[in-house]
């Protein structure tokens, strides 16, 4: 849509500018305290057993390293970004007091 004309892409929330669109400036740079890395991982409840993360996790990095997947992203203007399941998991408790902050902040609670 925004390649078409349709929609205009204003900022992109990740730290750094896309590669394809080069001239979108982050939120960060338009004077907003936002900015996320945007990385892929995969979750499962609790209580599942580590051989079956093991599988879990093994299939989502071969598959972020597949030519057919990484086409894909080029063509929705995304980029991969893998993170094993310990990284995921503290990014993504890292990230949750950061949101509660953005959405406060900016008002964005309903």
């Amino acid at each position: 849509m925004v390649d078409s004309g349709k929609f205009r892409l204003l900022a992109v929330y990740g730290n750094k500018r896309l590669a394809h669109y080069p001239n979108v400036p982050t939120l960060k740079e338009l004077g907003l305290n936002i900015a996320d890395a945007s990385p892929w991982g995969i979750a499962a409840p609790s209580g599942v057993p580590a051989d079956r993360i093991k599988i879990l996790h093994d299939a989502l990095k071969a598959a972020m390293q597949d030519p057919v997947f990484l086409k894909a992203l080029e063509t929705l203007a995304n980029e991969p970004n893998y993170m094993g399941t310990t990284e995921y998991q503290k990014y993504m408790e890292a990230r949750v007091p950061i949101e509660k902050e953005v959405v406060e902040t900016y008002g964005l609670r309903q």
